[in-house]
């Protein structure tokens, strides 16, 4: 019997040597890809791109941190410092921390997640009707085989869908995505997306206050049209050593929030890659550039990327929290003397994003272009 749309014959993983490289081999129908199964090969890396970490080399759970959000709800100041204290911590030396008792929706989220699959099962035929034309766009549908290097080489085993905060916008492209709904997905998506912006401006709060400067001066810089929400779909690779999920970068944004019920996500630490365990209802929240460079290097955009699983397809929901376009991000003076120099020049976010659209720099390595040597 064929295999129904969406579905991935995965074939037993032997770590065999000498095993030919192919990843072709064993796969049935699948929406995924363009054409026939054989178009698979491009994506095998070469040896030197390829991650030396499995995606099930989990960081040590009693390491990782963890911010309890329900200790803010007591109004007890000792128990807000002490939250605030391992915040700053986390985002100083590690740059990821996990959120729990945030006050998102299991529910909710579990009710995305069931359209999202629905939606990377389809055709491809009828997904790259959802593609953005202009090159380089973050919005609407990316298939792997647009998702690169900076020189273009290179595709990713993904697959993605980007909605614009601005409503307009996103009703328009939930309307294409999910036809046949009749707006619930869409109010839902919507809800979520609320829950991100009260969310991402309690952390800013928390985090501002750690370095002893007023939070309206980050604050300031964004609004609840600033921001994007990425859903992704990674399948399940019969020889996920060849290929890769998402190469390794930093985001740009000032945070990016993230929900995953499979493993694939690794960050660097210390020069290690290690994968971040995932758990039912927990939110994982990554520094992005902006908020580097606002904190004078303090917080740290750490690298992370997608490694892939070989039995499992790995859906994610990020959201991603922005400045207004025209929002000038610098250090402000409270962070700097003589001790603590700026070590960023001025930057609106406009000009940052330039920089992603012309494919300017290498992954990973944006914000230099604005370090002051």
């Amino acid at each position: 019997m064929a295999p129904a749309a969406g579905e991935i014959l995965v074939p037993e993983v032997s770590a065999g040597v000498g095993k030919a490289q192919h990843l072709g081999d064993g796969l049935g129908h699948h929406s995924f890809f363009e054409g026939d199964k054989h178009n698979v090969q491009e994506f095998v890396l070469p040896e030197a791109l390829r991650f030396d970490s499995a995606f099930d080399n989990f960081v040590d759970d009693a390491e990782f941190p963890v911010i309890d959000l329900s200790t803010l709800a007591s109004g007890d100041e000792k128990q807000r410092q002490e939250t605030i204290a391992r915040l700053a911590h986390a985002a100083e030396t590690w740059g990821f921390f996990k959120v729990v008792n945030h006050g998102v929706p299991l529910e909710l989220i579990q009710r995305i997640l069931e359209q999202v699959r629905g939606f990377f099962a389809k055709p491809i035929e009828e997904k790259l009707e959802m593609k953005s034309d202009m090159p380089r766009s973050y919005f609407g549908y990316t298939p792997g085989t647009m998702i690169t290097d900076v020189d273009g080489q290179h595709p990713s085993w993904t697959e993605r869908l980007y909605f614009k905060r601005k409503e307009d916008l996103f009703r328009k492209l939930a309307q294409g995505a999910w036809p046949e709904d009749d707006g619930r997905i869409s109010e839902a998506i919507l809800k979520y997306m609320d829950h991100m912006d009260a969310l991402t401006e309690q952390l800013f709060e928390l985090l501002t206050e750690g370095l002893g400067v007023k939070s309206e001066k980050l604050t300031a810089f964004h609004d609840n049209t600033c921001g994007g929400f990425n859903v992704a779909h990674y399948p399940a690779c019969p020889r996920p050593e060849l290929a890769r999920g998402l190469r390794a970068h930093t985001d740009p944004h000032t945070m990016a929030v993230l929900y995953q019920e499979y493993p694939g996500l690794q960050l660097l630490k210390d020069g290690k890659w290690l994968t971040v365990r995932p758990e039912a209802g927990t939110l994982f929240v990554n520094v992005g550039d902006i908020l580097q460079i606002w904190s004078n290097g303090r917080y740290q955009s750490v690298q992370h990327r997608v490694a892939l699983n070989p039995t499992a397809s790995r859906y994610s929901l990020i959201f991603f929290k922005n400045p207004r376009l025209e929002s000038v991000i610098s250090a402000p003076s409270e962070l700097i003397d003589e001790a603590h120099p700026r070590k960023y020049k001025a930057v609106s976010w406009a000009e940052y994003v330039g920089m992603i659209s012309k494919g300017t720099t290498k992954p990973g390595l944006l914000i230099d272009k604005i370090a002051i040597a």
